[in-house]
């Protein structure tokens, strides 16, 4: 990994973000995509919203990282799902994942020059255990059931997980779920 941490601030002193910080974060080996390494696969969602099975789960235990979701794309591919699409994204203050379960997916650092993995763990479709009183849901979104429609959230590293703790992202449609290409970047820093 490049010198120097990515983030020189402590909690209460003002942070100033300019406009390399996606450079910054990349070049020293801390800005990671997560997306299928086999390009052609589509991962399914649910037909309805259960807090145990998410689609998406970033999850972590007493990293020596925190780490921000910068942004996530989904694109429908394959079965159209019936009727609209629901995305919602939760945070728990707890590792949420279950076992072993659903499909890991390792994420990418996004420099060529590094090769730094990720502390945290990504899976799709795995069982997540039940929400605690440290889940919050930040949001949900509709989005258009035809393929090749791409649907972009950008959180600008605004959504932070600590040393321990989950995101879990979930979509649903009424009668046939949806099926997906995605992309999600995050970045590690240093608590």
């Amino acid at each position: 990994m490049a010198d120097g941490p990515l983030h020189g601030f402590k909690r209460g002193q003002p942070i100033y973000r300019d406009v390399d910080f996606a450079f910054a974060s990349s070049f020293e080996g801390r800005r990671y995509t997560a997306t299928h390494q086999t390009p052609t696969t589509d991962v399914t969602g649910q037909t309805s919203l259960v807090a145990t099975t998410p689609t998406f789960l970033f999850s972590q235990t007493g990293a020596d990282t925190a780490w921000g979701l910068n942004s996530m794309q989904l694109s429908q591919s394959g079965t159209v799902a019936g009727g609209d699409i629901f995305i919602s994204l939760a945070i728990d203050t707890a590792n949420r994942r279950s076992g072993s379960t659903g499909t890991a997916v390792t994420p990418q650092v996004m420099y060529s020059g590094e090769s730094t993995a990720a502390n945290v763990t990504f899976t799709y479709n795995p069982t997540a255990t039940a929400a605690g009183g440290g889940t919050r849901y930040l949001g949900t979104w509709a989005a258009n059931a035809d393929t090749g429609v791409i649907t972009t959230l950008d959180f600008r590293d605004a959504v932070i997980i600590g040393t321990t703790g989950s995101i879990l992202v979930y979509t649903w449609a009424g009668t046939t779920a949806p099926s997906w290409k995605f992309v999600f970047e995050f970045t590690e820093f240093l608590t």
